[in-house]
């Protein structure tokens, strides 16, 4: 008991710096016990309270060699630090990050406390937290080792922006987003299909290869800024362009977060693994008021089609891991009824023939013609 008490006394202290200190002199080194052989990963955000005090929070991990603990940084000039340790049930494992503010009169955290999905957090103390709920879970091919985020979330008028990370196959780590409903957090409005960034022939080689990694993103001049680690070797940055990236996002049309469904034309699932035809097809339906998602592979697909409702599948035929005629045979084997049109550049008459023996509605030949695509969809769901 003598030994718990005094591990948590040494977990909580005070660091102050002299006002005549740099920025970049003011380095926070391991004090306590338990963070005896480093702290990492520290995601600060600008916090503002209900009353409109403004404060700055970290949480970070601490190591002692042996075992992790998340703890958390508070400052409100960067001069003055409380470190204080993070309690509570679901108070384990790295990558908590905070949100920028109060939700519903509740504090908010992104968590993974399992190493393997995203969960968001609640709680009346900053420091103690107990309820949790699944926010996120490995999806994509590039992230079905783990996911996790890259830092508070950042808030727009479209929803919470969280950038995330997912880590695939050879250990590869990638940053992508996802974009979560302002009032209702627990709520997923949006994910990309594909990462933001990679690690490049550059990039991969380092002290832990493979990894691209932040722990914090900020808006500047209508454009995200990312900065991140390569490898455990360096550090860059890169920038995005916001609206690019919030229209980017899935369900990319974003009068969603504003909209009911029934304000659309129809709800369009786009099965292509080449990115530029994604956006090119899902710019085409978006402006004439189709809500639109995008799956790169006939397994996404499916995995959508289980979580969603569609009028209309647009799917491209030779694609990794699961092809159009998979796809298509597995939705009218267990009777799925979604009318499935076929997209493709190298068709022949035999082609055709397969398809349209397999149960597809209609064949449109790429690269895609606006007025005919629209025409076909409007047939078939007129």
């Amino acid at each position: 008991m003598l030994q718990t008490i005094s591990w948590l006394g040494d977990s909580h202290y005070e660091i102050s710096f002299s006002l005549d200190t740099g920025i970049s002199d003011r380095v926070i080194f391991p004090i306590a016990a338990a963070e005896s052989n480093g702290i990492e990963d520290a995601r600060f955000v600008n916090f503002t309270d209900d009353d409109g005090r403004v404060r700055y929070y970290a949480a970070y991990t601490a190591y002692n060699g042996f075992s992790i603990m998340p703890k958390l940084i508070e400052t409100k000039d960067f001069y003055n630090f409380k470190i204080m340790p993070i309690h509570g049930e679901n108070a384990q494992n790295k990558g908590m990050a905070l949100f920028p503010r109060k939700i519903k009169g509740k504090y908010a955290m992104l968590a993974r406390i399992d190493g393997i999905n995203n969960y968001i957090m609640f709680s009346d103390d900053i420091n103690r937290w107990n309820e949790t709920r699944l926010l996120q879970a490995p999806q994509f091919p590039w992230e079905f080792i783990q996911v996790g985020n890259c830092g508070s979330p950042i808030e727009t008028e479209h929803g919470w922006l969280v950038i995330t990370h997912g880590v695939g196959t050879m250990r590869k780590y990638v940053i992508s987003a996802m974009l979560l409903d302002l009032d209702d957090p627990t709520k997923v409005i949006g994910q990309l299909t594909e990462p933001v960034i990679s690690p490049n022939e550059e990039e991969r080689e380092g002290y832990v290869p493979n990894v691209v990694y932040s722990c914090g993103s900020i808006i500047s001049n209508d454009e995200l800024v990312i900065p991140y680690a390569m490898s455990d070797t360096a550090s860059t940055y890169a920038t995005v362009p916001l609206d690019e990236l919030l229209r980017s996002l899935v369900p990319s049309d974003l009068s969603r977060v504003h909209h009911h469904a029934e304000d659309t034309k129809g709800r369009v699932l786009i099965v292509e693994d080449e990115a530029i035809n994604q956006k090119v097809i899902a710019g085409i339906l978006k402006s004439e008021g189709y809500d639109v998602e995008i799956a790169p592979d006939g397994i996404i697909a499916l995995m959508k089609i289980a979580k969603g409702r569609f009028d209309v599948i647009l799917s491209d035929i030779a694609m990794p891991n699961f092809d159009g005629y998979q796809m298509l045979e597995y939705i009218r084997e267990h009777e799925i009824e979604i009318p499935v049109i076929f997209l493709s550049g190298h068709t022949s008459p035999e082609d055709e023939a397969k398809g349209l023996r397999l149960g597809a509605a209609d064949y449109i030949r790429k690269p895609v013609e606006r007025n005919l695509l629209l025409a076909r969809l409007a047939k078939l769901l007129g």
